[in-house]
């Protein structure tokens, strides 16, 4: 990204640069290059670069000179934006730097007391100073500040386009191959596809990110950190799938759990083994399937499962049902009719004490 590419930024006495900066410091690839250059008119370079994945830390070149800046990880993880502020006193020969809180680097180097400069994050190809060494990094809320007034401001909240504006004057910066973190939270992006003959159940481990798909002769476990997938056979064999069985995973025991709510069984699968305890929940000599689609939730404090709702045998239900896994007991609980309608196919949550019904 370069700041206002048909022009320099004039500046007198003082310059700021503050963004916002997120970098995988466990990456193994793509660990070094360069976060930003500023490049005087007079070809004088200060710039900032990622070490690489060993070293783990920032590097501040001024000139020919560089300044190793160490990063204390265990304040900062690959999930947590932390903020850059570089300063330049034209004035008094001095650049100010700092990361987040920690205590700013001082660096001296010579001025004029006026001078022109370009702005550039990651690649650039301005004269010699042209890099194609860039880290893998994410930047936000770039600010341009002179004498203490803020001039330029630069949030990058947009998704798609290579043209991003500065939201005070207008100011045009330019950018090439950008990646938009926002169009990730818009578009759907298809990472991963399978199928599989007959049922499918899905079960969700939110706290790792990990999808677990179950069919009736094996396990996927799909990793969304990393898209990784592992796939397992079942240690007992094929198992009988219908509409009314469904998974949840337990927080508790870190197993996955399948049900049939109609005939009052249950089993867990144990996820190191491949290994179902209750074979008996996979029976085909079932009933009438009267919870098909219903909601379900796990919650950790008692150890049960609640479910509501669901639709079979052409009547759909209000029912709200607790599944007790310490002592293996069902209880319909009691409920006001006014409020809990008959439904299928909803969405619920848990937060706190209360389980929300979409």
């Amino acid at each position: 990204m370069e700041i206002s590419p048909e022009e320099y930024v004039d500046v007198k006495n003082e310059l700021e640069v503050s963004f916002d900066l997120k970098v995988d410091f466990e990456q193994k690839e793509n660990g070094f290059g360069y976060i930003f250059r500023i490049i005087s008119k007079k070809n004088k370079n200060i710039d900032l670069l990622l070490s690489g994945s060993i070293t783990r830390s920032l590097i501040l070149v001024v000139g020919d000179t560089q300044t190793s800046i160490p990063i204390d990880l265990s304040e900062i993880n690959k999930n947590d934006w932390f903020a850059i502020k570089i300063k330049l006193f034209l004035n008094k020969n001095k650049i100010q730097f700092s990361v987040s809180d920690s205590k700013p680097v001082l660096k001296t180097v010579t001025f004029s007391k006026q001078e022109s400069f370009k702005l550039f994050f990651g690649a650039n190809n301005y004269k010699e100073f042209s890099s194609s060494d860039v880290p893998e990094m994410n930047i936000r809320d770039v600010k341009l500040i002179k004498n203490g007034r803020l001039f330029s401001h630069f949030p990058l909240n947009q998704c798609g386009g290579n043209v991003t504006l500065d939201v005070l004057e207008n100011t045009q910066a330019i950018l090439k191959n950008p990646n938009w973190i926002l169009c990730r939270h818009q578009n759907w992006k298809l990472n991963y596809s399978s199928e599989t003959e007959a049922m499918q159940l899905v079960a969700v481990n939110e706290e790792k990110g990990i999808i677990y798909l179950l069919n009736e002769t094996s396990f996927l476990s799909y990793n969304l950190q990393d898209n990784s997938m592992k796939k397992m056979p079942y240690k007992n064999g094929k198992i009988d799938l219908t509409l009314q069985h469904r998974a949840i995973y337990n927080t508790t025991d870190n197993q996955v759990y399948c049900y049939a709510a109609s005939e009052e069984l249950f089993s867990y699968l144990n996820l190191e083994t491949g290994n179902w305890n209750n074979l008996e929940t996979f029976s085909k000599k079932q009933g009438k399937q009267v919870f098909q689609k219903h909601n379900n939730v796990f919650n950790p404090s008692d150890n049960s499962i609640y479910m509501f709702g669901g639709y079979g045998q052409y009547k759909y239900n209000n029912v709200v049902r607790k599944l007790n896994l310490s002592d293996n007991t069902w209880t319909n609980l009691p409920t006001n009719d006014s409020v809990f309608k008959p439904r299928y196919l909803a969405g619920s949550a848990m937060f706190k004490d209360s389980i929300y019904i979409y």
